[in-house]
């Protein structure tokens, strides 16, 4: 897809898949603002003419400064820690974030969004399932902290789509590892000092990211599903 002249905002930019994604996005000539916490984490963003602005996700004002002029942005910053398990947090920055990303869109009168959510949201796993397969709820049992905020989330994004009138897709990548990654690769690294034949996990390797990730059509997902489940 060529994006040749378009701003596209990326929450999260300077983290583990938002480097990826600012990757991709460069790649196709759009014009990145990144919008984070801290726009000096990653210097080497702004040499490579990334705009970075500061705005966190509790602060709806300043996400809307930060998605101004923008043509689309791509909601990727959230909560994904192996070592926290806290549902505050969770709910803070993944659900109260999403709430407020998609207010700040509204404001800065952006339509196009891309949500990044996880396949962690999903009732079940096996045997093989499809994009349309139910949901976690809130107060799931035998699901993490981290799985219930994703899926409340992106059940919130579907709902403050439709309200606000914008176009939105949803992705729900699989476990991600590789550079800059703080939570699976050290895992990998020491499993591997175990030989197993029986350790199977769907993953994707960061290299591949940067050739995978594009933005979707609005056409595929800019409304609900007919039977009632948000498309991705």
């Amino acid at each position: 897809m060529d994006l040749r002249g378009a701003s596209v905002a990326v929450t999260g930019a300077t983290g583990f898949l938002g480097r990826y994604i600012v990757d991709a996005l460069l790649a196709r000539g759009a014009h990145v603002i990144g919008v984070v916490r801290n726009p000096d984490r990653v210097p080497e963003l702004a040499a490579r003419g990334v705009e970075l602005r500061r705005a966190d996700l509790a602060e709806r004002d300043r996400l809307a400064q930060g998605f101004a002029g923008a043509r689309a942005v791509v909601s990727n910053a959230a909560l994904f820690s192996l070592g926290n398990r806290s549902w505050e947090d969770h709910r803070r920055a993944n659900i109260q974030g999403t709430e407020n990303v998609f207010g700040a869109l509204a404001d800065a009168s952006v339509k196009r969004v891309v949500h990044v959510s996880s396949v962690a949201v999903y009732r079940a796993h096996r045997p093989r399932i499809g994009e349309d397969s139910p949901q976690l709820s809130a107060g799931a049992r035998f699901a993490s902290a981290y799985s219930i905020s994703k899926a409340l989330s992106e059940q919130l994004a579907w709902k403050l789509a439709g309200a606000y009138g914008l176009e939105l897709t949803t992705v729900r990548p699989c476990a991600i590892y590789g550079a800059f990654d703080p939570n699976f690769t050290a895992v990998f690294r020491r499993l591997a000092a175990f030989p197993s034949r029986s350790c199977r996990r769907s993953c994707i390797c960061r290299s591949s990211m940067r050739a995978t990730w594009r933005m979707p059509s609005p056409a595929r997902s800019s409304g609900p599903h007919p039977s009632g489940a948000p498309t991705t």
